[in-house]
């Protein structure tokens, strides 16, 4: 009777565990399909991004947590290089040193307002010395606008 029992038991366990075993690999599937749902939004609200950046004449980023998410062709023209390669790197590798404490306390002070300072940026042709125009979008997000600034003619 016991024996019974415990192999009545066994086969339910068993049963049980075939169950969720079925039911993990349902989830899984899912959660992959979520995922490349996802994914498929990001890329389009990234396309639309680019759009909207590659509108604007002018040098301009979209900076995530001291990444840039998106550069415009300006801006990817302006360094001298391309912007697949500008994406997704800290934005401070394009800021000469000298001016890294500088520009960290003016976007220290960006909320939702507008706030401009100058840093100069590394480009192939050499130092560039620019006035941002860097608006914040809440979530740690910064939309900013370069404008190169021209010395004089003498």
């Amino acid at each position: 009777m016991l024996d019974t029992t415990v192999q009545e038991h066994m086969a339910a366990i068993t049963a049980t565990s075939a169950a969720l075993a079925l039911n993990m690999e349902e989830i899984a599937t899912r959660a992959q399909a979520l995922t490349g749902r996802y994914r498929g939004l990001r890329e389009r609200a990234k396309v639309a991004r680019l759009a909207q950046l590659d509108s604007l004449p002018a040098p301009a980023i979209v900076v995530s947590h001291n990444r840039i998410l998106a550069a415009n062709v300006a801006f990817a023209n302006l360094l001298g290089i391309s912007r697949e390669f500008i994406e997704g790197q800290p934005w401070t590798d394009f800021i000469a040193k000298n001016d890294h404490d500088r520009t960290g306390v003016a976007i220290g002070k960006v909320d939702r307002t507008h706030t401009g300072f100058r840093n100069t940026l590394l480009t192939t042709r050499g130092p560039v010395e620019v006035r941002w125009a860097v608006q914040g979008v809440g979530e740690g997000r910064l939309y900013g606008v370069a404008t190169p600034i021209v010395a004089p003619a003498t």
